[in-house]
């Protein structure tokens, strides 16, 4: 069925019925002009939002709409995961085709509510709304961090060692190989369809050591460390043999750059 067969309203109940999560801390949530929560007294309020874009952010020839869902909202865990904070609530915002079928968007919210469930973060409403041609998510986060765990860009100090969580480049290389050969690996591409926040990571960092500035490097290692740089007005040193490189994105590499002679 497509959306325009069920009609905005009856989307929103369906969406209602199947997606929005129950949470003794909302007090109003779908249906309403505005989503209504009880704060944990003694927490900061951290907000994030993050928007892809069919086209420019992903492609369905070889991602799917769950995977679309999913994505959107591991951009946003990953801002919350940075300033050492816990997410807790997501409004979901979906610019839909009139060609879409009812089932397809309700796998973007599936997607969004499987890793969000995961980092217990509940979608508690959002907006829909048709456009012309491309299919784009919108989500906004709500996330809490105590105040001896809060980090921003900006703290960062001379003499500061930097690090990573994890091995770096697998994300990437597995865009660039779904390019040019599609899904047929999929163990290869896994981490560009399902990315994983670092939000327990994060959690164990700020708990345990004195961290001064943290940063989500999911735009890629060289353009964030810049933009530490920046803030801090501090240069940077980077071994190019320490950088924990991922052994798949290796393997990749001669694959894609044979296919691109």
């Amino acid at each position: 069925m497509k959306i325009t067969q069920l009609g905005e309203f009856g989307l929103i109940d369906l969406i209602h019925k199947r997606v929005i999560s129950k949470d003794k801390r909302v007090v109003v949530n779908l249906g309403d002009d505005g989503a209504v929560i009880k704060p944990y007294s003694g927490r900061l309020l951290i907000l994030t939002t993050d928007t892809l874009v069919e086209g420019i952010h992903f492609d369905l020839n070889y991602c799917s709409f769950e995977e679309v869902g999913w994505k959107a909202m591991v951009a946003n865990l990953s801002d919350i995961a940075a300033m050492g904070g816990l997410p807790r609530y997501a409004l979901v915002t979906v610019g839909l085709p009139k060609s879409i079928q009812i089932e397809d968007v309700l796998s973007i919210y599936k997607g969004a509510s499987r890793i969000g469930r995961e980092h217990d973060c509940k979608i508690i409403g959002g907006d829909t709304i048709l456009v012309p041609d491309n299919l784009f998510v919108s989500i906004a986060l709500l996330g809490e961090v105590e105040k001896k765990f809060l980090l921003t860009r900006s703290g960062a100090k001379r003499g500061d060692l930097i690090c990573v969580t994890g091995k770096l480049g697998e994300a990437q290389a597995g865009l660039e190989f779904l390019k040019k050969y599609g899904r047929q690996k999929l163990s290869w591409v896994r981490k560009h369809l399902r990315p994983s926040p670092r939000i327990r990571e994060a959690r164990i960092l700020v708990s345990n050591l004195k961290i001064n500035s943290m940063i989500d490097i999911s735009d890629g290692l060289s353009s964030e460390l810049f933009h530490l740089s920046e803030t801090n007005k501090l240069g940077v040193i980077i071994y190019e043999n320490k950088i924990t490189t991922s052994t798949l994105s290796l393997k990749l590499a001669p694959l894609i750059h044979r296919a691109q002679l």
